[in-house]
């Protein structure tokens, strides 16, 4: 649940459960705070912190379910160990630090701005996985540092092994991809699948990618395909051919794909998991997977109620199952967060129509 968006709701979670006497929620969310990178996820748990912070304030005054969970903490006293004292050690002399290889992959991303509902292919690790990386140098131990032995008495440095010859094509496209140079990258790219036997696995991940962004629906299908057929699991390039079936309204395709993040099968990022609950309850309904449509559709509404799309899938299914009750007050909520979108509104209109004749 801390992977949920609305602090309020993390807020409600947090201090239910502390005034129960769960204190392991404040530690979850102590180590969840201490994990997050970005601005906006940090300030979605401030609001719990504070909260818990404030109950823990009241001392004596505390829910009692929490006191009590405070009274059970056992502490053990343990016997400090005895302070050994320091051994001298001889100053050590100049040693020179081996020089670590320069890596020969780019570095630097900066791909261009992307609409909403496009995933940056940039967040991908951009690293190709052919073997043969360089090893680093063996680091000196410390107690290399107090020998005073001659150079000629220490092992001699571990060679370093060099890098396998990696093709031009293959660079020139990696560095076009990296700053959303597309049209360079899929030529480059190309070039490189006419030319070699074997090419990088991910270049035709890359290629998916990228014909997505490009609304090559029918080739980005087949290049990722390609690349699952090697990495069936890869979290990106399954997420990306999910949104490509639903482009070519192949929705049993989403489905299967999609199926597989909600059930634990596949790891999905919380941006990802709106997402995947969003197109997976509207293709369930679609092809008349009721029940499990407006499962998904219901969880995900009460957590953006303002989703016009969300609630009128959410009323179809209902209308299906014959809940027409249900189905009438999820449209009432719906048209009122439509207004300004003419096809939603339109969709909206014509299943209420339905619904005030009892289905007929």
């Amino acid at each position: 649940r801390l992977e949920q968006r609305d602090p309020q709701v993390i807020r409600a979670l947090s201090e239910i459960l502390i005034k129960a006497g769960e204190r392991k929620i404040l530690e979850d969310l102590v180590e969840r705070f201490a994990q997050l990178k970005h601005e906006n996820q940090v300030e979605a748990l401030i609001p719990s912190l504070s909260s818990s912070l404030k109950i823990l304030e009241q001392g004596d005054k505390m829910p009692e379910p929490l006191l009590k969970s405070f009274e059970k903490i056992e502490v053990s006293e343990r016997p400090l160990p005895s302070v050994q004292p320091a051994e001298p050690v001889e100053e050590p002399g100049e040693i020179e630090e081996p020089d670590l290889p320069v890596p020969e992959e780019v570095s630097a991303k900066s791909p261009p701005e992307k609409g909403d509902d496009a995933e940056e292919p940039g967040d991908l690790d951009l690293a190709d996985d052919e073997e043969g990386d360089s090893e680093l140098p063996g680091l000196l131990s410390l107690g290399d540092l107090g020998d005073s032995g001659s150079a000629e008495d220490r092992p001699a440095r571990k060679p370093v092994r060099d890098k396998p010859k990696v093709s031009l094509h293959y660079r020139a496209g990696l560095k076009a991809y990296n700053v959303g140079k597309y049209k360079k990258a899929l030529a480059e790219f190309s070039s490189l699948l006419e030319t070699e036997a074997s090419p990088p696995a991910n270049v035709y991940l890359y290629m998916g990618l990228m014909l997505c962004e490009q609304e090559s629906y029918d080739q980005a299908r087949d290049y990722l395909q390609n690349f699952l057929g090697k990495e069936p699991n890869h979290s990106k390039a399954n997420f990306v051919l999910g949104k490509v079936y639903k482009q070519l309204k192949f929705w049993n395709g989403l489905i299967e794909v999609y199926e597989r993040f909600v059930c634990g099968e596949i790891e999905a990022s919380p941006k990802m998991k709106t997402k995947i609950y969003h197109d997976l309850g509207l293709a369930c309904v679609l092809v008349g997977k009721y029940e499990r449509g407006a499962q998904l559709l219901d969880s995900l509404l009460k957590l953006h109620p303002e989703d016009a799309e969300v609630g009128y899938y959410l009323a179809l299914a209902h209308f299906h199952l014959n809940k027409i009750s249900s189905a009438s007050q999820i449209l009432h909520q719906a048209s009122k967060s439509a207004i300004g979108n003419k096809r939603i509104s339109k969709l909206i209109e014509a299943l209420a129509a339905k619904v005030r004749s009892g289905g007929i």
